[in-house]
This record gives C-alpha cells, sequence and structure tokens, in this order.
C-alpha cells in the first residue's frame, strides 16, 4: 500500500521497558506522518512485548497494526519433524515451530523498516529479527 510504511516489530515476551517501545513507536509514527503515511506496525500478536504494538495501533491516530498470530494448535508443515508435537500445560497438542513460521511469513510480507526488543537472547525475537534482516529490511536491536 503505498499511503503507509510498514514497521515489522519483534519483541521478547518478557520485555521490561515499555517506556522505550513507545518511544521507538512515536519515532515510527512521527517518521511515517512526516512523509503524509499511515504507520502499519505489523507484529506476531504474542503476549508481552507485541501486545505493546498492538495497543499504539489501535490508541494512535495515523497508526494501525497489523496482527499475525501463530497457528499452534494447527497442522504441522512438511518441514516439521515426524512427532515433534508436544502438548502445553492444559494437554493441548501444538506445533513447537508454528512461531517460527509466523515470522517467516511476517518477513516475506516486506516491510519498510524493523524493531527488535530482545531480552535475555531470546529465541523467537532473534528469530524474526534474522528473517527480517534477511528479507533485506533494516532492523534496529534493542537489547537487554
Amino acid at each position: 500500500m503505498p499511503d503507509t510504511l510498514r514497521l515489522l516489530w519483534t519483541a521478547s515476551r518478557d520485555w521490561t521497558d515499555p517506556l522505550l517501545m513507545w518511544n521507538v513507536l512515536d519515532e515510527c509514527a512521527a517518521w511515517a506522518r512526516a512523509q503524509g503515511k499511515t504507520l502499519v506496525v505489523v507484529h506476531g500478536d504474542a503476549p508481552g512485548g507485541d501486545q505493546f504494538a498492538k495497543l499504539y495501533g489501535q490508541i494512535t491516530g495515523g497508526c494501525e497494526h497489523e496482527p499475525h498470530p501463530a497457528d499452534w494448535e494447527g497442522p504441522c508443515r512438511d518441514r516439521c519433524k515426524p512427532g515433534h508435537r508436544r502438548k502445553d500445560r492444559y494437554g493441548r497438542e501444538y506445533c513447537p515451530a508454528a512461531g517460527n513460521y509466523r515470522n517467516e511469513e511476517m518477513a516475506g510480507l516486506g516491510a519498510d523498516r524493523g524493531a527488535a526488543f530482545i531480552r535475555a537472547r531470546s529465541a523467537g525475537a532473534s528469530n524474526c529479527a534474522r528473517l527480517a534482516e534477511g528479507a533485506g529490511i533494516p532492523v534496529r536491536r534493542y537489547t537487554a
């Protein structure tokens, strides 16, 4: 969409500095407004850091959010190893690779820039940042 600028957002579930996240979102929204465009924050809709992006997109004018939740309980892909499904604490089976597939999807959609908030070398957020960079998306990394 030519009237939007896309920000790929990835964040550790236990990121502890929401003010930094909010400031980065403000900066990106200002960048989009300066070009007369709407900021679209693309996120994985996971608990924790992704919810800041979601909330920001819901309450900030000139900004939207685009959730891409992982399909944890959905079918495995051809690349999954046989028998790798696990059960969560409620006894539901899930595909442990669903978050990686979601990250591949988000990076494959493209974005104008990315922001990665990685705490304690979070595997999911780190994976998403690497995939985004591999897709040619410039990513700013914040670590804790």
